[in-house]
């Protein structure tokens, strides 16, 4: 069972003879961090042609006590406690990569030009 996102420890949980409910997973990853929505919590069971994504309401478990949604967790599920905070990854990481793109595209247009030095001068 892998738990990721935002917890405190992300990774791998171990399981006891294949078996590990989404509470002690979350025990053991160190609980939702203040930016989680745990509202929003994905437990992913994967599968080549029917993977199966239940979202599931970690307030519930961690908070009230309520255990109707504390599933039992199978070998290679995925936990995944999402960040309150929208993000669309691609686009900030597009963002950090534009220097280097930037770079690599003089660095293109220097060897276009030729020349032993790179065609800079």
């Amino acid at each position: 069972v892998y738990v990721v996102g935002q917890v405190a420890n992300p990774g791998p949980q171990v399981m006891r003879a294949d078996m590990l409910t989404l509470q002690e997973a979350l025990f053991g990853a160190g609980l939702p961090l203040g930016d989680a929505a745990p509202k929003r919590t994905r437990v992913i069971t994967p599968d080549d042609k029917n993977p199966v994504v239940r979202q599931i309401d970690l307030t519930d478990i961690l908070y009230r006590g309520r255990m109707g949604e504390n599933v039992l967790l199978r070998p290679n599920d995925i936990v995944y406690v999402p960040s309150r905070y929208s993000t669309n990854v691609s686009a900030a990481i597009r963002e950090l990569l534009v220097p280097f793109n930037d770079i690599n595209d003089f660095r293109y247009r220097s060897n276009v030009g030729g020349g032993e030095d790179g065609g800079l001068f």
